[in-house]
């Protein structure tokens, strides 16, 4: 008996949950095109090279500035160290100054005595006095010589006096000078080494706020390559989807194809209006189990659910990728887990050739194993995706077959 086709999809709506033979509602986006999308990352791209320059130009500076910085601080420290030096010269000249005046004193108290010892009562008197006082010419003569002597020594002492005095003023301000020099050169270091650092500050300060940009740049292009992702799969329509398309990786089905005489009276055990109580195309040990629950479940989303990142709310028809995983899971009655990272790790690992529905198929997108979907046979999974929501793909597309790994694991036994 020939199925009637009305009757087929009304029967497949009612028991499978599933109705494939039509594609999901397609979506509107405000979204700017790829051409656009690839010309702001373009811009974007050249945008962080020139940044990612002019970051490296002030390093560079920084770099220079610090070896300048420790170079103005070591002739600081030298600076430094001449004054003490020069200070240690002039506590010595002072001790120098100290002993010519001693000399000095001694010279004049030398004078006192020999003058004493010349007036008898003590008294000054001049040259001429000395002289007209001589009793004859031998006390003449002995007065003259007496006078000269002292003259002499007077003179000699005078001399030594001034050429002390002299050589210390000459010492000393020679000193102060180069003190002088050295006082005005440290301060001038110093001024340098204020220049420089505060420059310095004002390079960090650029530097920061480039990194600010950077990042700013960055988190854009990571954005604009999220938003060219989501206008490639916006371009993935959601396939047709045959019931018998279930069962074609399903190994429990080998029988029941081959059984090819029996396939008349199979189909006609689920052609009556309504009454069909088995997914078509799936064998008994399959009907029976999760399968049909949570393939029905996803049909209530198609075209009625958005994707939000890190959702699983079914009362608002929100999932991201695990999350509806997650969600049809469970409103079967099986627990799993909320990521990929804890789905991608839960049941059993089974080759691509071997998988059968209600596997779990993973694919490389924004990371290794970051989208999941529900393998429904036949090459085709139905997930969550940022462009769609909940709707069937086939994992023949360009996009998903670049990202499928042959990673799949099956929860149901």
């Amino acid at each position: 008996m020939k199925m009637n086709k009305k009757n087929a999809t009304v029967t497949l709506a009612l028991t499978f949950g599933l109705t494939y033979t039509s594609v999901a509602p397609s979506v509107t986006y405000a979204s700017p095109s790829l051409s656009n999308l690839n010309k702001e990352t373009a811009a974007q791209r050249s945008l962080k090279a020139q940044l990612t320059q002019q970051q490296q130009a002030i390093q560079d500076e920084l770099t220079s500035m610090n070896k300048k910085q420790l170079q103005l601080t070591g002739k600081i420290s030298d600076g430094q160290a001449e004054i003490n030096q020069t200070n240690d010269k002039i506590n010595a000249l002072k001790a120098e100054v100290s002993d010519i005046e001693q000399r000095i004193e001694k010279r004049k108290a030398i004078l006192n005595d020999r003058l004493v010892s010349i007036y008898k009562n003590g008294g000054s008197v001049n040259y001429l006095d000395v002289l007209l006082g001589s009793k004859n010419f031998g006390d003449f003569i002995d007065r003259t010589f007496a006078l000269t002597t002292i003259t002499n020594q007077d003179q000699k002492i005078i001399t030594d006096q001034k050429n002390d005095q002299l050589a210390v003023k000459e010492k000393k301000a020679s000193v102060e000078s180069k003190q002088a020099a050295n006082v005005a050169r440290l301060e001038n270091l110093k001024k340098t080494l204020s220049e420089v650092v505060a420059l310095q500050e004002k390079k960090k300060i650029a530097a920061d706020a480039l990194k600010t940009k950077q990042d700013s740049v960055s988190q854009r292009l990571v954005a604009l390559t999220n938003a060219a992702d989501d206008l490639k799969r916006a371009s993935i329509k959601p396939v047709s989807f045959s019931p018998s398309d279930a069962s074609n990786n399903n190994p429990s089905n080998s029988n029941d194809s081959s059984n090819s005489g029996n396939s008349s009276s199979s189909n006609n055990s689920g052609t009556s209006d309504f009454g069909q109580t088995q997914p078509v195309g799936l064998s008994a040990s399959v009907a029976t189990g999760g399968v049909s629950g949570i393939l029905g479940y996803g049909n209530r989303f198609i075209g009625r659910s958005t994707y939000v990142f890190g959702a699983s709310n079914p009362s608002t028809g929100q999932f991201d990728c695990s999350g509806f995983v997650h969600a049809a899971f469970a409103a079967n009655g099986i627990g799993v887990g909320r990521s990929t990272d804890a789905l991608v790790s839960q049941g059993s690992a089974v080759s691509f050739g071997s998988a059968q529905p209600g596997d779990l198929v993973f694919f490389d997108t924004y990371k290794t194993n970051g989208h999941v979907g529900i393998y429904l046979g036949g090459g085709r999974f139905i997930g969550s995706q940022s462009s769609t929501g909940v709707a069937v793909v086939s994992m023949d597309n360009p996009y998903w077959k670049s990202h499928f790994r042959g990673v799949v694991r099956r929860i149901l036994n």
